[in-house]
């Protein structure tokens, strides 16, 4: 069975799910507060989504459409690369960098590219595919939480 991702979903998408598993709508809007609100994506850190709602979830859905394979930090901490695994094992990467207290995000929206830069062993890749909002929208998740 191929697990629908809730990561990406807007607040619509996702009352729609708890609708159709015979929940009040308004967990949707929950759920949507603890996603893009909160950071959390782990369905046991929400404490107000019933657990015969987080069992289904479990079930029938996937939360997290990447894994952290990989955090790397610099010396003085002001620089956090992150390398992510897609559930069809394709590696992406994120850098979070603090320079003079501003907070500047770089993720990926493809796996790898089409440049073909001679120093970029991505480039050497092409492009395999782009990534879906729920892998996009995660990346910035898992660096904020």
């Amino acid at each position: 069975m191929n697990k629908s991702i809730i990561v990406g979903k807007n607040i619509s998408e996702l009352s729609t799910i708890c609708i159709e598993n015979k929940f009040p709508k308004f967990h949707g809007e929950q759920l949507y507060k603890w996603l893009y609100q909160k950071s959390v994506n782990d369905i046991t850190k929400m404490s107000n989504i019933p657990d015969s709602l987080k069992i289904i979830i479990n079930k029938k859905y996937k939360l997290n459409p990447l894994k952290i394979e990989k955090k790397l930090k610099s010396k003085n901490e002001d620089t956090i690369k992150y390398l992510f695994k897609t559930n069809d094992h394709k590696l992406i990467e994120s850098v979070s960098m603090i320079d003079s207290g501003r907070h500047t995000l770089c993720i990926s929206s493809q796996i790898g590219c089409s440049v073909d830069c001679d120093f970029c062993a991505t480039g050497k890749m092409g492009i395999i595919r782009n990534l879906n909002c729920g892998e996009i929208i995660q990346q910035l998740i898992s660096i904020s939480a």
